[in-house]
């Protein structure tokens, strides 16, 4: 009787295994479909193209070199030739950081594991960095799985820079024109940067932007996650979020709008204009220092939770 309750045990614990396996052997055939239903939901909220095509052909152009713990290392660098320049970095799992660089040399380097699903296109004008997109599926070993590590020194301030990454985070320390950076699951980190306008978005990540300037409209959107901005001026600041805080500090300009479904509102020395906060389902706080600087306007829609301000502001108005 013992030995049939064993068999009967093994036997079960076999048909589970097979069909857990089963079941994520399913689940992996509908992760394109999935990934591109993902994406169309954040193109909604984001008003952003994403651009994933699992059928695109794609070859790789890079030489690399072998670094001590087996990552493949590429390094290189493009002659600028003194023009205005495009920088576009369209990645999968990387993470891809942006800097400033003396010199006449746009520099690039990529550590990889997988050196094969990355090329670079350069026109003397345009520098592309492509990752090829397809479906990965590891039942064991998840160390095979590391995010690359990409890395772009920039010698100009004449440059417009794209960068979106799937699974990754963006870090940038750079002056330009125009600025739009993009992540899935990762953050989004600005830091000592000046921009004519510049549009962030993270689907599942923060977003950071700290002791920078932007001319123009600052964009900043999150589906999950809060925004940090610190010691930062622009013209106008638009915030969107579903679920993060607003974390706001010593900033100037002309105009905030912020808009959130689920969080709360932290603001110290904000130094606007004008100040929108629609559909805040939290708290709101409004602490500034300077009390001779005056707000001339306050909006505030959909406030349901206690709210805090410590400002010389002209015109309240409550929706």
């Amino acid at each position: 009787m013992k030995k049939y309750l064993i068999y009967s045990i093994v036997l079960a614990v076999i048909l589970f295994v097979g069909s857990l396996i089963t079941l994520m052997i399913y689940e992996v055939t509908k992760l394109p479909d999935s990934l591109n239903r993902i994406i169309t939901e954040v193109e909604e909220f984001t008003n952003h193209e994403f651009q994933l095509d699992f059928n695109k052909k794609f070859t790789s152009n890079l030489t690399y070199e072998t670094g001590l713990d087996g990552q493949s290392i590429y390094e290189s660098q493009y002659f600028w030739q003194g023009i205005q320049l495009d920088i576009e970095a369209d990645l999968v799992n990387a993470d891809v950081t942006v800097q400033k660089t003396d010199g006449d040399h746009i520099e690039v380097a990529i550590e990889t594991k997988v050196p094969e699903l990355y090329r670079i296109d350069f026109d003397g004008r345009e520098l592309q960095i492509k990752e090829k997109k397809q479906v990965r599926f590891w039942l064991f070993g998840w160390n095979n799985y590391q995010k690359a590590q990409v890395v772009i020194k920039v010698p100009t301030e004449s440059v417009d820079v794209n960068l979106e990454t799937i699974n990754g985070d963006v870090m940038i320390e750079l002056s330009g024109i125009d600025l739009a950076a993009s992540t899935v699951n990762g953050d989004v980190t600005i830091s000592h940067s000046a921009f004519t306008q510049a549009n962030l978005s993270v689907v599942n990540g923060e977003i950071f932007v700290t002791d920078s300037n932007v001319s123009n409209v600052l964009c900043l959107q999150t589906v999950n996650g809060s925004l940090d901005v610190e010691r930062v001026k622009a013209d106008r600041f638009i915030a969107e979020t579903v679920k993060g805080d607003f974390l706001l500090s010593d900033i100037s300009g002309r105009g905030l709008s912020t808009s959130t479904v689920n969080g709360d509102f932290s603001g110290y020395n904000i130094y606007l204009s004008e100040i929108a906060v629609d559909k805040l389902n939290g708290s709101f706080k409004l602490v500034n220092e300077d009390s001779t600087y005056q707000i001339q306007s306050l909006k505030l829609s959909g406030l349901q939770k206690n709210h805090e301000i410590q400002a010389n502001i002209l015109n309240i108005s409550y929706n």
